[in-house]
């Protein structure tokens, strides 16, 4: 019975990460509790505030059987720190900030969660069951039976190419933005910077260990190189958060996929603190420990006694910095009303000293609030005619 009861608990749990995906791109989408059959088999869209209402009772019932650890070989299950989690993100997506913030310091008072000490560690495979100090839900991936593949859209195919405004994000080791640092130089872009940018980006100029396509050949040696510049795509830049310079056949990859972590609640935690209380000290101190885990200046030294405005401008940043790459960003931009500033216009790459300009990769040009909502695919139009399609598609 206690394992059905677990069983149940996983499964809501599961269910409602991905109904929190669909309200988040959908806005309304039909809420199916029930099998279908003849009679009910083309639901029309529900509204989204019932969509949430239904994701909260579900998570509700959840925290309240699933357990707060399972055996180190069960790596993967979902615990009732992962619901209680997944609540505080649901509650921070809807503006709920006073509840948003009570669910993340709910988890943080859990006391079983806490920042693994090496921020790009965090990221591979070898330091997977150690990092289960922070992964708080993820996917697990076996080599060779199940290869996570990850090295592919990372080491060589021309996928992930951040942009300038990206590096331009993360701070300088002082804990201030590059347009406020005395230690910013624009002839060396890429020096004095936040560690986490190092850990998260390959850049020009930097070092590059890739034994996949032997640079270095590893039977020859394993010191890092230069960064072939056909490496670092349209932009200049390159992902370089989970990659694994070290693996030499793809088929032996098993780097799991971590769907959240506990810097998130931190994170979480200090958003919804500061739109319901203010800028607190608590704060700060969430900040200041994930500054403190990527061995970078405290946002309380660098800039204490912010306002309210203020504070939220650095939770915004240091979120994007944080977790960059992780699949949190667009969520945010759409959350925070904040479309028209960050999809529009130039997508600007490093600086080209052939040209003496920053490459212009693209003209970006997204209408919001239309991109809100993204439209209905045609075959579930097709599937399903009582499905709608959103405003303005």
């Amino acid at each position: 019975y206690e394992i059905g009861v677990r069983l149940v608990g996983s499964e809501m749990c599961i269910r409602d990460r991905y109904y929190t995906d669909l309200i988040t791109f959908f806005g309304d989408v039909p809420l199916v509790l029930e099998p279908g059959d003849l009679t009910n088999s083309k639901p029309h869209r529900t509204p989204k505030e019932l969509v949430v209402s239904q994701i909260l009772k579900d998570l509700e019932e959840a925290i309240a059987t699933l357990p707060v650890e399972y055996p180190e070989d069960a790596l993967g299950r979902i615990t009732k720190g992962a619901a209680m989690g997944l609540k505080s993100r649901v509650l921070l997506y809807q503006g709920d900030w006073a509840n948003a913030a009570k669910a993340a310091k709910d988890v943080m008072d859990l006391n079983q969660y806490f920042l693994f000490p090496d921020y790009q560690g965090l990221f591979l495979e070898v330091n997977e069951r150690a990092a289960g100090c922070e992964i708080m839900m993820r996917r697990c991936y076996t080599p060779k039976i199940d290869p996570s593949y990850l090295y592919y859209p990372l080491g060589e195919w021309p996928a992930f190419a951040p942009t300038k405004q990206l590096a331009d994000s993360y701070y300088m080791n002082d804990g201030l933005p590059i347009s406020k640092s005395p230690k910013y130089d624009a002839q060396n872009p890429h020096m004095n910077r936040d560690p986490r940018f190092a850990a998260s980006l390959f850049y020009p100029g930097c070092q590059y260990l890739n034994f996949m396509i032997k640079a270095p050949d590893p039977e020859v040696s394993k010191d890092s190189i230069q960064i072939p510049s056909w490496l670092l795509n349209s932009t200049g830049y390159r992902s370089k958060k989970h990659f694994d310079g070290t693996l030499t056949n793809a088929e032996d990859e098993g780097r799991d996929t971590y769907f959240m972590r506990y810097a998130e609640i931190l994170l979480n935690y200090a958003e919804a603190l500061n739109e319901s209380e203010g800028p607190v000290k608590a704060v700060y101190d969430a900040i200041d420990a994930l500054r403190d885990r990527a061995h970078t200046t405290r946002l309380s030294t660098a800039m204490p006694n912010l306002s309210k405005d203020a504070m939220r401008i650095e939770i915004r940043n240091e979120r994007r910095v944080e977790l960059a790459f992780e699949g949190k960003r667009y969520f945010d931009i759409r959350r925070w009303g904040i479309g028209n500033e960050t999809m529009n216009g130039a997508a600007l790459g490093a600086w080209n000293p052939t040209t003496n300009t920053y490459v212009q990769v693209e003209n970006r040009a997204c209408t919001f609030p239309k991109y809100n909502a993204w439209p209905i695919p045609q075959a579930e139009e097709t599937a399903n005619p009582n499905i709608d399609q959103p405003t303005g598609w």
